[in-house]
């Protein structure tokens, strides 16, 4: 079976830095709300990497801060089949979203 897996860092954002401390086994991010486009976690499977976020920026612009390093090659949104306009520059990888989300939830930038 193919699961993915962790990546070298859980996640990014502001809702992991609101989120109530554990005081035992869990997850801690349920009293956080209003997750946005800058609230992202981490998967990978193989060498394709997935961030997952939470919100659609009104601009359609995510930045993916711990991606200022490494190497790009192709960006993808899942549910979405044409091309994405993205960029790496030393502040991340900035990506420009379609006009009209793919779904109504989270949203998945398939990574390569």
């Amino acid at each position: 079976m193919n699961l993915t897996r962790p990546w070298k860092i859980f996640d990014e954002g502001p809702s992991i830095a609101n989120a109530k401390p554990l005081s035992g086994q869990g997850f801690n991010e349920g009293s956080a709300k209003n997750f946005t486009a800058d609230d992202i976690r981490f998967t990978t499977k193989g060498d394709i990497l997935y961030a997952t976020f939470f919100g659609w920026p009104e601009n359609r612009k995510v930045l993916v801060k711990s991606l200022a390093a490494g190497k790009v090659s192709n960006v993808r949104l899942l549910g979405y089949n044409d091309k994405l306009e993205w960029q790496q520059t030393t502040n991340g990888l900035a990506v420009l979203l379609p006009e009209k989300q793919p779904c109504d939830n989270a949203f998945v930038l398939k990574i390569m």
